[in-house]
């Protein structure tokens, strides 16, 4: 049975006007606007909501985005080295070329979003709702989608130290192609699709959980 796709669009975005991020803020609503070359590092940006948005270039050191909302948006070379995004809602997203230290967004609404070029340390899904996400040619050092419920979810050409997947619900979520040194939460590896070196791979931990020894 084939594995479905995710359905990932680019944002479509209309003719934007140059603006001052200063603006922006918890509670603040923002459309038709682009961003470039912002510092919002440490900013209190709780429960923003961003709608056909294009962000360049842009620091988030330290910012907070709790409960924030993105609608086609394009964002483009963003740097956090930490980044809190808990309970956000991202739908029709494109991140490119970015870099986070550690991203906090779990129990996140996610659909339609794609990550390109990215390097993240830790990215922190779990119990996310994850619709239609494609992560391509990205470098991850952590990855945590326990107790997320995913569909049509992939990775292609990515690195992934460890993959965290606990009680993860899943649906045509593809891994081939993706090199992943590590996975805990065998259980939530129900519904992936793996390819044969990433089969080969987990034998070892498949045997132990099964409670057999290699000798």
């Amino acid at each position: 049975m084939p594995v479905l796709k995710p359905r990932v669009n680019e944002p479509r975005l209309p003719e934007l006007r140059a603006s001052d991020a200063s603006a922006l803020g918890a509670g603040v609503f923002a459309e038709r606007m682009r961003f470039d070359s912002a510092d919002l590092s440490g900013r209190d940006l709780s429960e923003l909501a961003v709608t056909e948005c294009a962000f360049a270039g842009v620091r988030l050191d330290g910012a907070t985005l709790r409960g924030a909302s993105f609608d086609e948006v394009q964002i483009t070379g963003l740097t956090a080295a930490t980044l809190q995004a808990e309970r956000a809602r991202w739908h029709t997203v494109d991140v490119r070329s970015s870099r986070i230290g550690a991203g906090e967004l779990y129990d996140a609404e996610m659909r339609g979003v794609a990550f390109t070029g990215c390097k993240i340390g830790f990215l922190n899904l779990a119990g996310s709702s994850l619709d239609d996400v494609l992560f391509t040619e990205c470098a991850i050092d952590e990855l945590d989608i326990s107790g997320a419920r995913a569909s049509r979810v992939a990775l292609r050409d990515c690195t992934v130290g460890t993959l965290t997947v606990a009680g993860t619900r899943s649906s045509n979520v593809d891994l081939r192609g993706t090199r992943i040194e590590r996975t805990t939460g065998l259980d939530g590896l129900r519904g992936v699709t793996l390819d044969e070196d990433q089969v080969a791979m987990l034998v070892p931990s498949l045997l132990r959980s099964a409670g057999i020894l290699l000798g």
